[in-house]
């Protein structure tokens, strides 16, 4: 059995997030690539290749302005 080539699935804005169990919706979020780690009960902070660190605002959204501060 050889892998095949899927097509992505491009950026759509829409007004409601569509419903069907054939859909996997994955959202966003605008923050800095990290990876945190924890050796001898220490926790590391590494930036660049994985993971992301995201700060929301007031309301729960992720906030890019509020990360940076």
């Amino acid at each position: 059995m050889h892998a095949k080539f899927i097509e992505p699935i491009l950026l759509e804005r829409c007004s409601a997030l569509p419903e069907s169990d054939a859909i996997l919706i994955e959202l966003k979020l605008d923050g800095f690539r990290a990876i945190a780690f924890k050796t001898g009960g220490k926790a590391h902070l590494r930036s660049r290749n994985d993971g992301e660190i995201v700060a929301l605002d007031a309301e729960g959204r992720p906030s890019f302005n509020t990360l940076q501060n």
